[in-house]
């Protein structure tokens, strides 16, 4: 390396500049700072550029903002699991539970899925996401307490999926337009 090195110094060592040339690029102006406008088209290209990366990233983009939701929905149910509330109405007929929570947006529902869980007990309103919803009880084969939450999705996401938070295991699951949600404190075998 320090062969070739030696080579190139000796060659351009030997090269200089007539008069003339010396003359030409002292009187040519060279501005150090780039023009104003190509500099405020920099700055407005990159804080343009930035604000479309973090705004994907972080609410944006369909996934992450998918992610975001059902991570509040589990959490909102686990808090609301681990109240422990009773239900106001006593019934393991889910017309019953349609007639007596006439406010609801939906029907409410205890489908094949819902009854792998366990026994419809009954039933009560409450809320999930800042609307009205069912909050079911069901009693599983070990009778321990289960609590099914139904609410009308605000959102167009489709999802199955468990979260575990606050120490409880939350189901949700999307059915039409209704999100689906068990809560139970131990894990099923």
């Amino acid at each position: 390396m320090d062969q070739l090195e030696n080579r190139i110094k000796e060659l351009y060592g030997r090269k200089k500049l007539s008069d003339q040339q010396l003359k030409q690029l002292l009187n040519q102006k060279v501005s150090s700072r780039p023009q104003k406008k190509t500099l405020q088209l920099t700055v407005f290209a990159l804080a343009a550029s930035l604000m479309l990366v973090f705004g994907y990233y972080f609410g944006i983009h369909p996934e992450i903002q998918k992610n975001r939701i059902i991570k509040a929905y589990a959490e909102e149910v686990a808090y609301n699991h681990l109240k422990e509330s009773a239900p106001k109405i006593y019934t393991d007929q889910t017309s019953s539970l349609n007639e007596q929570l006439s406010k609801l947006n939906f029907e409410v529902t205890f489908d094949e899925r819902l009854q792998r869980y366990g026994n419809l007990i009954g039933g009560k309103y409450c809320h999930i996401d800042d609307q009205i919803a069912a909050q079911l009880r069901i009693e599983d084969k070990d009778s321990n307490p289960l609590t099914c939450y139904q609410f009308k999705q605000q959102y167009n996401h489709q999802f199955d999926q468990s979260i575990n938070t606050k120490g409880v295991t939350v189901h949700l699951w999307t059915k039409d337009e209704v999100v689906i949600a068990i809560a139970e404190t131990s894990s099923r075998e």
